[in-house]
């Protein structure tokens, strides 16, 4: 059988993660010749075992870099003439939908998380096509996954369609416990935006700070949003945190598993979250987790 993923695959990022794993088990198949199509910075064709992965240059020109690239993905599904294709996402690609049967998992939920996230001008501009993009992608494909229940829940009123859930899996490698825990060593992992809620994680530890002068909050995760993360280097300094917390930037995998190892806690004070794959790695590692009772989680 000749299959086709679609979507950003790397070590970065709830979905990307989920289609590294999902890429790295199918390929393992005999039975299954895989094919990987992602978006980077120049045209290649990966060998790797039994996955052969396309990397299609993304322009980046907003809406219509979405469109050349939505184009290029599916001439290249074309050449590829496979059995089933799996989108992983929503984006324009979906529209352009060929004759091949096909399925489309939803990792997140744009008319929820893009409010959250922007405002003003930046909400028309950037928002508001990818939220009526959602709309018309949900009603044109035939086959879903929603990742968590909670998803199926938001999305079924919108889809044409019989919805399945199926949670995203982790890497086996987080259950293999090699490093010592360190006491009092508190970890976020994830994308640092508003809608993580990692300034309301810091005020906390302000207050954890009086009774616990020694509490560490490692900061593993990738900034999306320059601003918000200026107000968060603010905050440290104006409350005197610098000695409490520690940027450690976006981490490969092998190096993030040593973080959940040695923290104490992982917490994620996510305002909205549509599964929180974090919390399956941390916990997988044998570590306590704290959570905002919200969306997926």
């Amino acid at each position: 059988m000749k299959v086709v993923l679609v979507g950003t695959i790397g070590d970065i990022g709830g979905p990307s993660i989920h289609i590294r794993n999902l890429a790295n088990e199918l390929s393992k198949l005999e039975e299954v010749q895989l094919h990987v199509i992602t978006k980077g910075e120049e045209d290649k064709i990966m060998k790797q075992g039994n996955m052969t992965i396309h990397v299609l240059r993304f322009f980046g020109f907003y809406i219509l870099g979405e469109i050349i690239h939505a184009w290029r993905v599916q001439n290249k599904i074309s050449e590829i003439d496979p059995d089933v294709v799996h989108y992983q996402g929503i984006s324009p690609y979906v529209l352009f939908h060929h004759k091949y049967p096909s399925v489309l998992t939803v990792h997140g939920i744009f008319s929820v998380e893009i409010p959250l996230r922007m405002g003003g001008w930046k909400y028309f501009v950037f928002g508001l096509p990818r939220i009526l993009l959602e709309r018309m992608v949900l009603c044109k494909v035939k086959n879903i996954i929603a990742v968590s229940p909670y998803v199926k829940e938001i999305i079924a009123s919108r889809a044409n369609t019989r919805i399945r859930v199926i949670p995203n899996g982790i890497d086996k490698d987080f259950f293999n416990i090699t490093e010592e825990e360190q006491s009092n060593r508190l970890l976020f992992a994830g994308s640092i935006n508003a809608v993580k809620g990692l300034l309301t994680l810091l005020k906390a530890l302000k207050k954890v700070k009086n009774s616990i002068p020694s509490a560490k909050l490692v900061i593993a995760g990738d900034v999306k949003d320059s601003n918000y993360f200026s107000i968060l280097m603010r905050f440290i300094k104006n409350y005197g945190l610098e000695n409490n917390v520690i940027y450690k930037g976006p981490l490969k995998k092998n190096t993030l598993i040593k973080e959940y190892q040695k923290c104490s806690i992982c917490i994620l004070p996510s305002k909205m979250e549509t599964m929180g794959i974090v919390l399956l790695e941390a916990m997988a590692s044998c570590k306590p987790v704290i959570a905002t009772n919200v969306g997926g989680i």
